[in-house]
């Protein structure tokens, strides 16, 4: 996947959980309790927050992986024939 198109899905994504968040969660956000040590909201904020994160590395990295493996399969497949 070209970076173009995760950073198009992540901004997709973040727009499409802006509006849910406004159409759900209105008076939860204003509270904004995951501010507050010790809470069950802080806790799923940064668990939400960490697989975010996690989420965005793991694509990057694949992504990079895949760059790296692109031109070895191109230089592979110009000797081979297509039995097809």
């Amino acid at each position: 996947m070209a970076t173009d198109d995760l950073d198009f899905q992540i901004r997709k994504r973040i727009e499409e959980l802006a509006v849910w968040l406004d159409q759900e969660n209105a008076t939860r956000l204003i509270e904004q309790k995951h501010l507050d040590a010790g809470t069950v909201e802080r806790l799923y904020w940064h668990l939400g927050y960490f697989q975010a994160l996690n989420d965005v590395e793991q694509r990057r990295s694949l992504e990079a992986h895949n760059k790296d493996i692109e031109p070895t399969n191109r230089e592979a497949s110009r000797g081979a024939r297509n039995y097809h």
